[in-house]
């Protein structure tokens, strides 16, 4: 998604003004309000898209409406730490097995994406909107740092050496990249439940499983901190 430097500063002149309507207002108060439930798990995603809206802020009412835009949400402790990773959705190990990078779909998706990174911090007992940071991945970093993650996940796939080993308790540790692996990028599970599967190209070495559980590739929550703290362009 291509947007340009002008669109950017009216974009990021709303968010301020955003910001500096509801960051005093606790987002019980905005879920009730608006009668968003607070239990679902989309709740503070719904919350900005819902937030915009009632701001009635021109530019960035139609960036969020646009295809290449996509609201992610990021909640801080009150100590201003992370606990979670960042997903994207599940990907499918046939569509995987058969592309090459260049046309991959997590290289479409992070370079023909703009992302708001949406900030809700804990105080309290309360949570408050902090901020909406506009993020683009950076070039060198998705062809030198992503891609490795992606080669490697594709190396696994084809060669049906996913399962590394089952511990005690049957759960399964995998030779997919980890978040010590890369600074910017790991591959978990992303499914409901072990049922949850998507067809494997080449069964699983030392499981026999021709599917396995569904899978994703996350931002680490290291490079997420960055993003938000601005440090990671």
């Amino acid at each position: 998604m291509q947007v340009s430097e002008e669109i950017l500063t009216k974009v990021n002149n709303e968010i301020e003004i955003l910001i500096e309507k509801y960051k005093e207002v606790p987002v019980s108060t905005l879920m009730e309000e608006i009668g968003i439930s607070s239990g679902s798990k989309n709740s503070l995603s719904v919350l900005t898209k819902r937030l915009i809206a009632y701001t009635e802020l021109i530019n960035l009412s139609q960036l969020e409406d646009s295809d290449g835009f996509k609201i992610k949400t990021v909640k801080l402790d009150k100590y201003g730490k992370l606990k979670e990773s960042m997903s994207f959705p599940a990907f499918k190990y046939t569509d995987i097995a058969e592309e090459k990078w260049e046309n991959s779909g997590l290289r479409d998706y992070l370079s023909n994406n703009l992302f708001a990174f949406t900030v809700y911090q804990g105080k309290g007992k309360e949570t408050y909107l902090k901020k909406i940071i506009l993020w683009k991945m950076p070039e060198n970093v998705l062809e030198e740092g992503v891609r490795k993650v992606w080669e490697k996940t594709q190396k696994c796939i084809l060669s049906g050496e996913i399962v590394k080993y089952i511990d005690d308790k049957g759960r399964y540790f995998t030779f997919f990249p980890s978040s010590t692996e890369s600074p910017y990028m790991h591959v978990r599970p992303h499914a409901q439940n072990r049922e949850d599967t998507n067809l494997l190209p080449v069964a699983d070495k030392l499981t026999g499983l021709v599917q396995y559980p569904k899978h994703c590739f996350w931002l680490n929550r290291s490079y997420v901190l960055k993003i938000i703290t601005r440090e990671g362009r």
